[in-house]
């Protein structure tokens, strides 16, 4: 369908996927180049030292809501500098680097912002990656809608804009596979990029409507019909909404009860939760000192092995008359 542009220009849902795939894959070009020339020049290993004293210095001239991811990337640094000679270890995987992308528009400046398991800001490369769990800018991903004014309090100043970008992306092996937008679900195909009927995958409350449920179709079916060799699936991460994003970020309640039917992502929400808790109260909160229990081994099985894959690891998994 036709959709209106500047000056009265008609801009077709084709012309607006092409834009966005073109703009995605650039982008996706830059933060991997940007990563791979850093491992080429040693900055994950001998170039520590240069790395945290550039940090430093963007400290003291980054906004408020960039401070913390900065100050937990040179925390990071420290302790794998003082790991030398030990292995080295990337800060971001240039073949999986995010999962989200966001532009935000504050005053007539544009950023981009993009949504990870880790944090890696490089200012001077105008490379901004967050990790979902820590930066408070990631409350504007989860919280509105693409097109959406935003009004937040970063460090004590309120910061507000327009939401101009909301993507969900999928990345695997340094290619983008598809993108999750308003205009719907863009997936690769061998014979190019194709549009789902659906309009973009979607985790939210409601049976039938959790991650298990995102694709139309039985299990490696597109929505068109076409079975697929591949079975590209966003990234849970990125598709938390607003509800459940405050569940799991919630810092007010010491216990927390989720509710909901058959299918509507309290598994997901509960799992992000430990994952939150971990990274955000590591010290107390360790994860070989939490447990989940559940009511069945495939349930235990299954939590096994997304946790890791959240950045958490050493929790124990029991079914309940394991644990009773």
């Amino acid at each position: 369908m036709p959709h209106g542009g500047h000056a009265g220009v008609i801009v077709t849902d084709r012309e607006r996927q092409d834009s966005i795939i073109d703009e995605e894959t650039r982008l996706l070009e830059k933060v991997r180049a940007w990563l791979l020339t850093s491992v080429r020049n040693g900055v994950t290993f001998s170039g520590y030292d240069d790395e945290l004293i550039e940090l430093r210095d963007a400290i003291g001239e980054a906004l408020p809501e960039d401070v913390p991811s900065l100050v937990e990337q040179m925390t990071r640094l420290q302790s794998l500098a003082a790991q030398r000679g030990q292995g080295e270890e990337l800060p971001v995987d240039p073949d999986s680097p995010y999962f989200g992308h966001m532009r935000l528009d504050e005053g007539g400046q544009s950023k981009d912002v993009f949504l990870g398991k880790r944090t890696h800001l490089a200012p001077a490369a105008g490379i901004s990656i967050v990790d979902w769990r820590n930066a408070p800018v990631s409350r504007i991903y989860y919280s509105y809608e693409e097109g959406d004014d935003y009004e937040e309090r970063f460090g004590g100043k309120v910061r507000s804009g327009v939401l101009v970008a909301r993507r969900s992306v999928t990345i695997t092996g340094g290619v983008l596979r598809r993108v999750d937008c308003p205009l719907g679900s863009l997936v690769r195909r061998d014979s190019g990029w194709v549009r789902l009927d659906d309009a973009g995958a979607k985790l939210r409350g409601g049976q039938g409507t959790s991650v298990r449920a995102a694709a139309t179709g039985r299990l490696g079916e597109a929505g068109d019909g076409v079975f697929r060799a591949d079975k590209h699936l966003p990234e849970i991460s990125g598709l938390l909404d607003r509800t459940q994003f405050a569940l799991i970020s919630d810092d007010d309640s010491d216990v927390l009860i989720v509710q909901g039917s058959a299918g509507s992502g309290k598994t997901t929400v509960g799992l992000h939760r430990i994952a939150y808790l971990a990274y955000g109260e590591g010290r107390r909160l360790k994860p070989g000192r939490m447990m989940v229990i559940v009511l069945n081994r495939a349930l235990a099985n299954y939590i096994s092995d997304v946790l890791p894959s959240l950045g958490v690891s050493g929790v124990k998994v029991r079914t309940f008359e394991e644990w009773a």
